[in-house]
């Protein structure tokens, strides 16, 4: 994160982006309805000082081979998982 000093003695943070990614390997039972309950909350959260936004996808949607050829090593990650290796 990059903290600068503000003047009168504060400080402000440069935006940053920070991704949150959760894979399962196995089928749970319990997801129909986790998925369910966080599709119910709003997709983003703004304060004065803060925004929150998420997006939900299955790994299924997602182009296992564009994600390999892609030069970002968390896109290769989940390509992995995609494309089951």
């Amino acid at each position: 994160m990059g903290l600068r000093f503000g003047g009168a003695g504060g400080f402000a943070c440069q935006p940053i982006r920070l991704v949150h990614i959760e894979l399962q390997s196995t089928n749970d039972p319990t997801i129909p309805r986790l998925m369910r309950n966080a599709r119910k909350r709003p997709a983003e959260y703004r304060s004065p000082k803060m925004r929150h936004s998420f997006r939900m996808a299955g790994v299924r949607q997602l182009d296992g081979a564009s994600l390999l050829r892609s030069p970002r090593v968390g896109d290769n990650i989940i390509a992995g998982k995609r494309l089951g290796s």
